[in-house]
């Protein structure tokens, strides 16, 4: 069979390393730029897929010999980081020089992944920058050959979903839980919907550029995690909003700490709602998981020890 390629930047986190599995499993060969060493998760044993380790963006001639090529380009590259100069150079910079590089290889599509809710001016670096690096890229493809889509999913779950198991981790060891960002406005969406999306616009050209993906339900974080409260643990948990000035003082001082489990930019992030009343999944035929079905069947939340937690994602048993 002859494998078409598909050359991902970014993809080793919890949404590019199933995409990447789903990709391989979907006749594609894949090529995986990343900027660690030996990278090590559920996709980099399959069959088909090679990765770049230690691969910075500024390694044009190593990104060059492996993209040359690629049918595909998708960029999932993304950061958190305060710094506005930081996450402009991973936002802007570097998809831009990635959509240039593509294009003079004569790559057919580029996936970019933004985020529910990205625009130039909005609270926090991230979805000011992720915004500011659409319009680049929108810009860009007017002019060039190569074609271009760009997904904006809300906030994704699934069965190895870090945001899931952290929120649960909390509500196993407090009875009483301070939460901030308790009023941001969350439309998950499950993480197979997502690939199943990337797969439809690799295998399709649609009238549109931008698909704001989202599942079915709207949610508060305070709700999402009552939710969580009730499946995890029969003891009572009582889940109180913390106001996001004081969430942001603390993030100020400790944020730096391995493993704050918040950042001011995540705080100032939540002001602006992860919601759409599209629904550009129905664009490419896919019927969204209900958040519902989701909790339920493919997240580990009752797992909260790290051994544990583990053995579930390499599919090994665990005890009750």
């Amino acid at each position: 069979m002859n494998r078409k390629k598909v050359s991902i930047f970014g993809g080793t986190g919890f949404i590019g390393s199933l995409l990447t599995a789903a990709l391989s499993k979907n006749g594609y060969r894949v090529t995986v730029f990343s900027r660690d060493r030996n990278v090590q998760n559920n996709a980099s044993c399959l069959p088909f897929v090679e990765y770049v380790n230690e691969c910075k963006l500024e390694d044009e001639a190593l990104i060059r010999e492996h993209l040359a090529g690629s049918d595909y380009v998708i960029n999932m590259i993304g950061t958190w980081d305060n710094n506005k100069r930081r996450a402009t150079k991973a936002h802007v910079a570097y998809p831009k020089r990635i959509f240039e590089i593509a294009d003079e290889l004569g790559v057919k599509k580029m996936i970019h992944f933004s985020a529910l809710g990205a625009k130039e001016g909005r609270p926090g670096t991230f979805l000011s920058t992720k915004g500011a690096g659409d319009k680049v890229l929108l810009d860009l493809a007017q002019n060039r050959k190569m074609k271009l889509s760009i997904v904006a999913p809300s906030l994704v779950v699934g069965y190895e979903d870090a945001f899931s198991y952290h929120v649960a981790r909390w509500i196993r060891t407090m009875k009483v839980m301070l939460l901030p960002m308790a009023n941001a406005q969350l439309q998950p969406v499950f993480v197979n919907d997502i690939t199943n999306a990337v797969l439809k616009l690799l295998e399709n050209d649609y009238d549109q550029t931008v698909f704001e993906l989202a599942g079915k339900e709207r949610y508060t974080l305070k709700e999402i995690a009552k939710k969580i409260a009730t499946e995890i643990t029969p003891k009572k948990r009582t889940i109180i909003g913390f106001p996001n000035w004081i969430a942001s003082f603390y993030a100020l001082f400790l944020g730096f700490v391995p493993r704050f489990p918040y950042s001011r930019n995540q705080i100032k992030t939540s002001k602006t709602p992860s919601i759409t009343d599209r629904d550009d999944f129905a664009l490419m035929g896919i019927t969204p998981a209900s958040y519902e079905s989701v909790r339920q069947y493919e997240m580990p939340t009752t797992v909260l020890d790290k051994y544990y937690y583990d053995r579930l994602n390499a599919r090994r048993p665990v005890k009750p």
